[in-house]
């Protein structure tokens, strides 16, 4: 497995946000990819 520095860390999350954020607005009634999202989010924060 190869390291991820923070800033391809971080790249992934946005790529992963996006991608819920999308099934989100594909699925309105689901509150998952949201929740998912906002979870993501958090930890891009933390991260800097």
């Amino acid at each position: 497995m190869s390291s991820l520095s923070a800033i391809d860390l971080r790249n992934v999350i946005h790529s992963e946000a996006k991608d819920l954020q999308n099934m989100a607005h594909a699925y309105p009634s689901s509150q998952a990819p949201r929740d998912e999202g906002k979870r993501l989010k958090s930890m891009a924060v933390m991260l800097g």
